[in-house]
């Protein structure tokens, strides 16, 4: 893991950590997402819609990664699960 730190003037420092993310893919089911992964390590769930843009949800359980790849209907799990209830972020 690498760390890049910036001194600000105001005396305070902003560290900068640099990780390798290792993620699972696999093709999704759900409307609208055309895959999704997850990195247990790191507890950082992917989703990649069919746009394109791919979105990480983080501090996501590894126990919700199974339970929606298993899903019958991964659409409605994710939206009850998964969307608005973790901290999101689009990554392209």
């Amino acid at each position: 893991m690498e760390s890049i730190k910036e001194k600000r003037k105001d005396a305070t420092e902003v560290v900068t950590m640099k990780v390798e993310v290792e993620m699972f893919r696999t093709k999704s089911r759900a409307e609208g997402i055309s895959g999704m992964g997850y990195d247990a390590l790191l507890a950082i769930l992917e989703l990649e819609t069919c746009g394109g843009e791919v979105w990480w949800f983080y501090d996501v359980p590894e126990y919700i990664w199974y339970k929606w790849r298993s899903a019958e209907n991964q659409t409605a799990f994710f939206y009850t699960y998964i969307a608005g209830k973790f901290k999101v972020e689009q990554v392209l």
